[in-house]
């Protein structure tokens, strides 16, 4: 069964592995070069609840992980970003319909 926590800044290197992944073999995202927890940070925000960033585990593994974002116009200050990243190996398996569903569920009307 697929759960949902905050991610916190315990939970970093493993979001950080998983987005390097990314980084190295896909053009999911625009970073050419492996990133640091700092500039991890700057991505994604840890207890905000206007921005809130999930980890995605099925039992005890981690999955994945999503994010909010703002969007960097002040034009656009009530919509966000979604990010969802999967850990090689479980994609196809509807786990990001899920991460979209938790989010509505869970945060709709904070933006």
């Amino acid at each position: 069964m697929i759960h949902f926590t905050p991610i916190t800044h315990e939970d970093l290197p493993k979001v950080k592995e998983i987005y390097d992944h990314y980084i190295l073999n896909t053009t999911a995202t625009f970073h050419s070069e492996r990133i640091t927890i700092p500039e991890l940070e700057e991505i994604i925000f840890l207890n905000n609840p206007r921005y809130p960033s999930f980890l995605i585990r099925e039992g005890g593994e981690v999955t994945g992980y999503y994010f909010l974002t703002r969007l960097k116009k002040q034009e656009y200050k009530r919509t966000a970003e979604l990010s969802i990243h999967l850990k090689p190996g479980f994609t196809g398996r509807r786990i990001s319909q899920l991460a979209i569903d938790h989010i509505e569920q869970t945060e709709r009307g904070s933006i």
